[in-house]
């Protein structure tokens, strides 16, 4: 009612500082768990392994061709009556005008007679080969024309000199009678391979075959190994001893013990099948046991 008085009344408490910790019991500290020793190693399973390996490469001849897949040639001369799609030829060295007697090379003059040239070879205007070459280095040449202009000089610094000593004109149709057969020769030029396209198939005949074989020595396993000796045995080189390096390797080592080459003649080969082995003995880096493995052998036949 009018005229009278109102209160009230309120508390609040708290409690200044930092909260008591709560009374728990204080536990022992727990130890670090104990590592299980590890086991002794068992030698049979820290036995190194090394792996052999021969490979087999046709770095001269017949395109596309592995090894395996070497054959003799169908044909021995080009007379599709139209323009071969590849020729391939090889520097022997020689005078003018050669063996190819039944059409001899055009304005053939000079004597090709040194061990190394410079080699330029035009057709259509096109420049097909301009290199150093050696005796016996192949010369593969596409886009062939009619007609090929060769020149060949001698060396300055290994580069080509002012001097041609031998040039010529080689009609490079396969036309019956141009006589573009395997194992002829314009000049210092014998012709080795000819590719033709007839009806969408292409058929290579290669009189000449350059094989490079590589022998190296890998290990299997992560464990280190050291090859104390290797040698091999081939159809080409005959037995060959090599020292390895004394270094140790690893799983994705590799040690390149030796290469050979050999020139194998598709038309009259000397054999018609050829064998190679490698062998490689090594010890473990880590005990000294002998590793096991090693041993590779590869061989490949040249097909009728």
């Amino acid at each position: 009612p009018k005229g009278k008085n109102c209160q009230d009344t309120d508390f609040l408490t708290f409690i200044a500082g930092l909260p008591q910790r709560p009374n728990v019991p204080t536990l022992p500290p727990t130890s670090s768990p104990t590592a299980t020793p590890a086991p002794t190693p068992d030698p049979e399973d820290n036995t190194c392994e090394l792996d052999a390996v021969i490979t087999c490469e046709v770095v001269g001849g017949p395109d596309f061709a592995a090894c395996d897949q070497l054959m003799k040639p169908k044909s021995e001369i080009c007379d599709i009556d139209d323009l071969p799609r590849e020729l391939e030829f090889r520097y022997v060295r020689g005078n003018c005008p050669g063996t190819a007697v039944t059409f001899p090379p055009i304005n053939c003059t000079g004597n090709a007679g040194l061990e190394r040239v410079w080699i330029l070879i035009e057709s259509n205007s096109n420049v097909l080969y301009n290199d150093l070459t050696e005796e016996g280095g192949f010369i593969d040449l596409r886009g062939v024309g009619e007609i090929l202009e060769v020149e060949i000089y001698s060396l300055f610094n290994n580069r080509p000199s002012d001097i041609i000593i031998q040039s010529m004109t080689i009609n490079a149709n396969c036309t019956p009678g141009n006589n573009l057969r395997l194992g002829n020769t314009w000049g210092g030029l014998e012709l080795i391979e000819f590719t033709t396209v007839v009806d969408d198939v292409r058929e290579t005949n290669s009189a000449l075959a350059a094989v490079e074989m590589t022998y190296t020595v890998t290990t299997e396993t992560a464990l280190k190994a050291i090859v104390t000796s290797a040698s091999s045995n081939s159809d080409f080189d005959g037995m060959k001893t090599y020292t390895p390096p004394s270094t140790p390797i690893n799983e994705r080592d590799t040690i390149i013990l030796g290469e050979e080459k050999a020139t194998i003649d598709l038309m009259n080969p000397s054999q018609s099948s050829f064998d190679f082995n490698l062998n490689a003995n090594g010890i473990s880096f880590a005990n000294s046991s002998p590793c096991t493995g090693g041993s590779e052998t590869f061989s490949f036949s040249i097909r009728e």
